[in-house]
């Protein structure tokens, strides 16, 4: 299972429909609400690299979505 943590901009005032759609996704495995440089965290996992990238570019073009920066883990 390879595993990435998202730190997600949402557009203003959306956070909350932003955080709950992304819950129900299946890959996502947890979704924060955090105060600081960026409105949401979430830790997704996938079977590949391949379907990661899949996930990550689903949740970058949703429509409320201004910006995510992606951390591919390599350990735990």
């Amino acid at each position: 299972m390879k595993t990435a943590f998202a730190l997600i901009n949402s557009e203003v005032g959306m956070e909350c429909s932003v955080l709950f759609d992304l819950s129900q996704m299946p890959e996502v495995m947890e979704t924060y609400l955090v105060y600081g440089g960026y409105e949401i965290i979430v830790k997704v996992a996938a079977e590949t690299v391949e379907d990661l990238k899949n996930v990550i570019n689903y949740i970058r073009n949703l429509n409320k979505i201004k910006s995510i920066i992606t951390l591919l883990c390599v350990q735990r």
